[in-house]
């Protein structure tokens, strides 16, 4: 199957005013030269293999939708301006860094696990007039916490 210049071009320029750049601009983000993207945009050029991966990834879409205008039923492409920052961030640390960055994720992982396994409910726990609510708190077993009429401090022994 032969590429369809024009119909790359139409893509790559819709991706481009898309996400704002001017032709320009997405030459200096990629190193392109801006009369390539010029050309490509108007059908006259093929874009190399070199270009098509500088624009994809600066674009944010995969070569496959480049060329073709399909989705691969796998992307992994990001679409998130949050994703790529954090790739981003994530890439320009020292090795060690990147270990200890993929060390606490795993941790908040397991916690949203742990989390998401427990069917979870706000508590709301009244003390000396002072509302405290805690939320996330799993289903179990609590005892009643009460306040005397007229006591100065809670039943429980807290203190308050």
């Amino acid at each position: 199957m032969k590429p369809n210049k024009t119909a790359i071009g139409t893509r790559l320029k819709h991706k481009r005013t898309e996400q704002n750049f001017t032709q320009s601009g997405l030459a200096a983000a990629t190193g392109i030269a801006g009369e390539t993207i010029s050309r490509i945009e108007c059908g006259a050029h093929l874009p190399s293999a070199a270009d098509l991966l500088s624009l994809s990834l600066v674009l944010h879409c995969s070569v496959d939708w480049l060329l073709t205008g399909d989705l691969p039923g796998s992307e992994a492409f990001i679409h998130a301006d949050k994703e790529a920052a954090l790739l981003s961030g994530f890439r320009s640390l020292p090795c060690l860094e990147q270990d200890e960055l993929l060390e606490m994720l795993q941790i908040k992982l397991r916690k949203i696990k742990k989390i998401n396994s427990r069917k979870l409910f706000p508590l709301t726990l009244i003390c000396n007039n002072t509302c405290y609510i805690f939320l996330q708190i799993p289903l179990i077993h609590i005892p009643v916490i009460s306040k005397s009429k007229g006591s100065d401090s809670c039943t429980a022994g807290c203190g308050y």
